[in-house]
């Protein structure tokens, strides 16, 4: 559904915005168990991986926003239809017809 595949290419978005600002490689350093960082290369990913995620939560919500205005610009005569639409399709598979 169309709700679906929102979520799907906003968390894919998100990810993707995350991982160019160098978020992911940040984390993975820092997690990762070999090696010795100094306290400066620390606090360097740290604010990477800080900064990759706030950018990423940002695209998030406008994503939701762009939903949020899609959702009330359309007209009550479409909200309708497609309420209709739903329904008759849940009847549909209750009944066990596909």
């Amino acid at each position: 559904t169309g709700r679906t595949v929102g979520q799907s290419l906003s968390v894919a978005l998100a990810g993707a915005v995350f991982a160019i600002l160098g978020g992911a490689a940040a984390g993975a350093a820092l997690a990762s168990p070999s090696g010795h960082l100094a306290p400066a290369r620390i606090a360097a990913l740290q604010q990477t991986f800080v900064t990759g995620f706030r950018d990423a939560l940002l695209v998030c919500a406008a994503c939701a926003a762009v939903g949020v205005l899609t959702s009330l610009l359309r007209g009550e005569g479409e909200r309708r239809a497609v309420d209709a639409e739903a329904q008759a399709a849940a009847a549909l598979e209750v009944s066990g017809h596909p």
